[in-house]
């Protein structure tokens, strides 16, 4: 039988994108209500990359004579992207398995005068221990930048972080084929980005109509049945992680900001889904025979199911990662930032040794928990996984 689950995804309603998009055509600029509701001031973006490196630069140009930024030693490749093309000198920060948040007795001792700011990843969902790591960054005068491109929590602590970055791509907790926000309640950082934003063009109504396209596209191939045919198309390179060469920087169309404004309200139905077909994998999987005795942490809502299993990834074949990918169960990042070997031109310590990014990118796997999964669908995730004991 042919059929293949998409590993993350959520649809977006036909009807709903083509009303949103007409909307959008005699509509004026939205952003201003999105700023309402993100709670801050906000500025929006193509990407959550391209809001990321403008968060660097800007950061760069407040404080010049710092030049480090701390990453953790494991997270997507686009990030040591921003940092490269921002000029400045990434610092590793390995982080604990348990966690998947930085090791904060190391961090502690990788942070110093010349930090400019260390980046608070979250995985998943909401991970990083950011009262802990706002702790770090006071002591030394350095920002804390949030990336919340896996996480979509208003939560108090997000008052804590000198910038939080959001990104609504496929994979993302909300999704509309691309965009980024970048949100700050620092007014000096807020009137340095304000600067860069209103130069900034807003992409034109053809623009705004292939996006409309693409996640009316993306609606219809979330079909299992016919999932496998993107799938299994290379050149789509779906499912890669890739290092960005370059990332352009412009606005988010209008339609994909009335989009935002219209899913941010009826947010609660995708992240209940998330967090039912999550715990059902929590309740049949962990303690099993493929389990590690190392557990990913407890997540709310993750926009994928982190699996740790018993032996290494590469001991198993690739046939069997082929079965596990019907199901859409993925490989994450393939490897820790370290063993990139373009990071050796910008990182100053990539030679050091990072266990816990090395075990994690070694054991986890990720299992599809997006609204469109039932729960007959997850029991088949669960029963295939039974070929890692092969």
């Amino acid at each position: 039988m042919l059929y293949h689950f998409p590993p993350v995804g959520m649809r977006h309603g036909i009807k709903d994108v083509m009303s949103t998009w007409f909307e959008s055509i005699s509509c004026r600029d939205s952003s201003e209500s999105l700023s309402e509701i993100v709670q801050g001031n906000m500025y929006d973006f193509c990407s959550g990359k391209a809001a990321l490196l403008t968060s660097l630069r800007v950061l760069r140009e407040l404080n010049p004579e710092r030049k480090k930024i701390i990453i953790p030693s494991y997270t997507c490749y686009s990030v040591a992207a921003a940092v490269e093309q921002s000029g400045l000198k990434a610092v590793l920060c390995d982080i604990r398995p348990d966690t998947l948040d930085y090791d904060f007795e190391l961090l502690g001792k990788l942070t110093d005068a010349d930090t400019l700011c260390i980046l608070a990843t979250h995985f998943f969902s909401d991970t990083a221990d950011i009262k802990r790591i706002r702790s770090i960054a006071d002591r030394f005068g350095c920002y804390l930048l949030e990336d919340s491109a896996q996480s979509f929590d208003f939560t108090s602590d997000k008052n804590l972080s000198d910038i939080v970055i959001y990104s609504f791509g496929r994979g993302k907790p909300i999704s509309c084929a691309g965009g980024g926000l970048l949100v700050t309640k620092n007014k000096e950082i807020s009137l340095m980005v304000k600067k860069v934003h209103s130069a900034l063009l807003r992409p034109r109504i053809p623009q705004d109509l292939r996006s409309a396209f693409s996640m009316i596209l993306s609606d219809i191939l979330m079909n299992p049945r016919l999932y496998w045919m993107p799938a299994k198309l290379t050149f789509l390179r779906i499912g890669e992680t890739i290092y960005p060469s370059s990332i352009p920087i412009t606005k988010m169309g209008k339609f994909k900001v009335l989009w935002l404004i219209k899913r941010f309200k009826n947010r609660q139905f995708i992240f209940d889904k998330r967090n039912k077909n999550a715990l059902y994998y929590r309740q049949v999987l962990v303690g099993s025979s493929i389990a590690s005795n190392t557990s990913p942490p407890t997540l709310n809502h993750p926009i994928r199911y982190p699996f740790y299993t018993k032996d290494t990834l590469s001991s198993y074949s690739s046939d069997v990662f082929k079965e596990l990918n019907k199901c859409g169960v993925v490989k994450i990042y393939p490897s820790p930032l370290n063993s990139l070997s373009r990071l050796k031109a910008f990182c100053i310590n990539c030679e050091d040794s990072f266990p816990g990014g090395e075990w994690v990118s070694e054991h986890i796997i990720s299992l599809p928990v997006h609204p469109g999964m039932t729960k007959n669908m997850c029991k088949l995730v669960a029963d295939k996984l039974k070929i890692l004991t092969v």
